[in-house]
């Protein structure tokens, strides 16, 4: 029976719930918005199936070897490039697979603006699921679905956070020739409730600015996260949105939609997430790093690319994925798609990503941040708790640099 004594031993990828085969795991929400697995003990015939598949519980020692190819790489398509998050590879991967009869699986939004895993197996699907979502996305049964179509012989695409596909591969106990494994190189996965409350503190300001004594409400109509609209680099978080009377359109100027746009670092969302706030407890202690997933690709922005290569298309503004291909199903792959694809130094591909290989430490007012929240905005919580952590960061920082040279040393 799978029992969670310390939250930072559950990354949430339900593959406990989807593998018991009495249906008596549940998945509850916390007082931080994250969800960790709850059992019917009364309906549990202790199986050990959960704990058999549960990613934490099952990881192994591995460290990504230096000869993993590794490249610069950009979709050549310019509008599929422009309307992605980085270099729009994920897009051609995707379009692959649908024109091979296969599935593909993702994260997208619902209609309330949460993020969960479903999957599209037609070209048309595919817009809902590109594009960066900075939340944590439900997995459903998405893992079963998964296994279903494998057993049917169809191309499946799955891409996820590390921790996801860890949990997915958990769920499988087995390698599938058919199933191509994509994991996206995460900071960590932020609470869905801090993001529910940030377009809940939204809407309100959008009702302020329209308070004419008649009701009304505030329908999002789209969300992105990593909008270039100045450009790839200095990204922003943007939503479109209406005003609505009784929740049907109003007739006149507010009905048309209207678009907010902020730089991420001034964002009140982003600075949470960024600064590790509102992050999950698994995120700080991440046992996939390094390649611990073991996908068939991996997708990050190719942040510092100006310092390895003078070519315009690679070091513009555009977008640029890095990609490092794990197997040859992989690399395969990546050789029959659309896009510009250049060797890159293993050495000095990841100075912008040190989230490939290194956890960031948990705040010590992560905790405070969001018991401020029940009560403060956004930003009022994120400013006491972040004048704290400054306090203390001196100190902190000296003790991080003592430990990170303790397990370097160790692991060599």
């Amino acid at each position: 029976m799978i029992r969670i004594k310390n939250k930072k031993n559950c990354c949430g990828c339900e593959a406990c719930v989807q593998a018991c085969p009495k249906q008596c795991i549940s998945f509850i929400q916390d007082s931080q918005g994250f969800y960790y697995p709850s059992v019917d003990a009364a309906t549990c015939i202790d199986c050990g199936l959960c704990d058999k598949v549960c990613p934490i519980l099952n990881v192994k020692y591995y460290h990504l070897p230096s000869s993993t190819p590794v490249y610069a790489t950009y979709n050549k398509n310019s509008y599929q490039r422009k309307t992605s998050s980085s270099g729009g590879v994920f897009e051609l991967l995707a379009t692959y697979v649908i024109e091979k009869k296969g599935v593909v699986f993702g994260a997208v939004f619902d209609d309330d603006w949460n993020v969960k895993h479903c999957y599209a197996d037609n070209l048309s699907q595919i817009e809902e699921l590109k594009r960066s979502k900075y939340v944590q996305s439900r997995i459903g049964k998405s893992f079963a679905d998964v296994c279903k179509f494998l057993k049917q012989e169809k191309l499946v695409l799955f891409v996820g956070t590390p921790c996801q596909i860890a949990g997915l591969k958990g769920f499988l106990r087995k390698d599938y020739e058919n199933l191509v494994i994509v994991d996206v190189v995460c900071h960590g996965v932020p609470s869905p409730m801090i993001w529910q409350k940030y377009l809940q503190e939204q809407k309100q300001k959008i009702l302020q600015q329209h308070a004419d004594g008649e009701e009304k409400s505030v329908k999002i109509t789209a969300v992105s996260f990593r909008d270039k609209v100045e450009s790839w680099r200095r990204f922003h978080l943007s939503y479109t949105y209406k005003v609505m009377k009784d929740d049907i359109n109003t007739i006149g100027p507010d009905s048309i939609v209207k678009k907010f746009s902020q730089y991420v670092w001034e964002n009140d969302y982003m600075l949470c997430f960024l600064h590790d706030y509102a992050n999950r407890p698994s995120c700080f202690d991440c046992k996939f790093r390094d390649g611990k997933c073991h996908s068939d690709l991996t997708l990050a922005d190719f942040w510092g690319i100006e310092n390895l290569t003078k070519e315009e298309n690679l070091i513009g503004d555009k977008g640029t994925s890095l990609v490092m291909a794990h197997t040859l199903k992989g690399k395969g792959i990546l050789n029959e798609l659309s896009c510009s694809l250049k060797g890159m130094p293993f050495a000095k591909s990841f100075v912008g990503n040190p989230a490939v290989f290194h956890n960031w430490s948990k705040p010590i007012t992560h905790d405070l941040f969001f018991r401020e929240c029940k009560h403060r905005p956004l930003r009022q919580a994120f400013n006491k708790a972040h004048k704290i952590q400054l306090f203390f960061q001196p100190s902190l920082n000296l003790v991080n640099r003592i430990k990170n040279k303790i397990e370097r040393i160790w692991q060599k």
